[in-house]
């Protein structure tokens, strides 16, 4: 963002250092961040619509359709071995013989973490799979059709054929591996066993969404309805937590232009955290001598996250106010861990 009521641009301000404080490092444990399940404790009732928001860690359900539909109900309606998918005897469902699509965000969290699925079918009529998107759009696609088996991301695809073992339901375990240019993926399978060992890297912006899809797979009966649950992200934490900056600026230059004025000039620092004003939350410079001004502010989030921000002169009768330079970005460090 850059303010929209700039009265004038302060030509050169000093290049600005910030030093975060030193902290502890966090154990790289690993752990569950993020999981869900569709059992009574997640949806009292079975009550899962658009807006729903079970489990931890993950957005709030998003969920669209025409001539199709969604429930929680047993897996087990598929066949015995979808049963296994059950959470107290319950997982998600979605069925259409137009679409529907149930969409959910995520943060798949930095390289190592690992995020994973179980799927539950039983017919191949029509199509049935799970999208992960980033932006909106598509980056890795897995689709259940009558063919069989099919995937394709940026940089990799495959095709797997029907071998036979249907008519107690299939239970595929899929699970995306976060790369540093992407991620991973593979499949597990009691029952269809030819997915086992099939895996790839796809080389993609972070997917921020999944997508759990059906279209044209029939409307609404036992065998055409197509099951999902055990949804659940792994890997080590983003530390969140405080970490203190201190905000340096030279305004020696400015002074020698006859900009600033040491004796009665302020400088203080306006962002992002403070909505730009340049009245409300500043962080206030105080004069350290040799033309530098510093001061202090103490951020919270995740480490990684930018906070956007610019020097300001506030100085009594300024005639140039905003430093003429893109916004400074300043990226949190690792947060106060004990």
């Amino acid at each position: 963002m850059t303010p929209t009521s700039l009265v004038h641009t302060l030509t050169k301000f000093a290049a600005v250092a910030f030093v975060a404080a030193a902290f502890g490092a966090a154990a790289n444990a690993q752990s569950v961040i993020a999981s869900d399940n569709a059992s009574p404790a997640n949806y009292p009732g079975g009550n899962w619509t658009t807006g729903s928001n079970g489990g931890s860690g993950f957005g709030s359900w998003a969920i669209t359709s025409n001539s199709g539909g969604h429930y929680i109900g047993s897996a087990a309606n598929q066949g015995s071995n979808s049963a296994s998918i059950n959470t107290d005897g319950v997982a998600f469902a979605v069925y259409a013989d137009g679409f529907v699509n149930a969409n959910r965000a995520f943060t798949f969290g930095p390289t190592g973490n690992a995020f994973s699925i179980e799927l539950a079918h039983k017919w191949d009529n029509g199509a049935r799979g799970l999208n992960l998107r980033a932006g909106g759009g598509e980056v890795f696609n897995f689709n259940i059709g009558s063919s069989g088996y099919s995937w394709t991301g940026n940089g990799s695809s495959g095709v797997v054929p029907w071998d036979g073992i249907r008519q107690n339901g299939v239970v595929i375990r899929i699970t995306f591996t976060r790369t540093s240019t992407g991620f991973i993926y593979s499949f597990s399978s009691n029952q269809a066993t030819n997915l086992n060992g099939q895996n790839g890297t796809i080389t993609s912006t972070v997917p921020d969404e999944f997508q759990i899809y059906a279209s044209n797979a029939g409307g609404g009966g036992a065998d055409s309805d197509f099951f999902f649950n055990n949804l659940q992200i792994t890997g080590i934490p983003t530390p969140t937590g405080n970490r203190t900056v201190t905000f340096n600026v030279d305004m020696s230059v400015q002074e020698s232009l006859g900009n600033f004025n040491s004796n009665n000039g302020t400088v203080i620092v306006v962002g992002e955290f403070n909505g730009w004003s340049t009245t409300n939350g500043t962080i206030a410079l105080t004069n350290s001598g040799n033309g530098i001004y510093s001061g202090n502010r103490t951020f919270s989030g995740a480490e990684g996250t930018t906070v956007q921000y610019k020097f300001y002169n506030a100085s009594p009768n300024a005639t140039i106010t905003w430093e003429d330079a893109p916004n400074r970005i300043l990226t949190l460090g690792a947060p106060d861990v004990a």
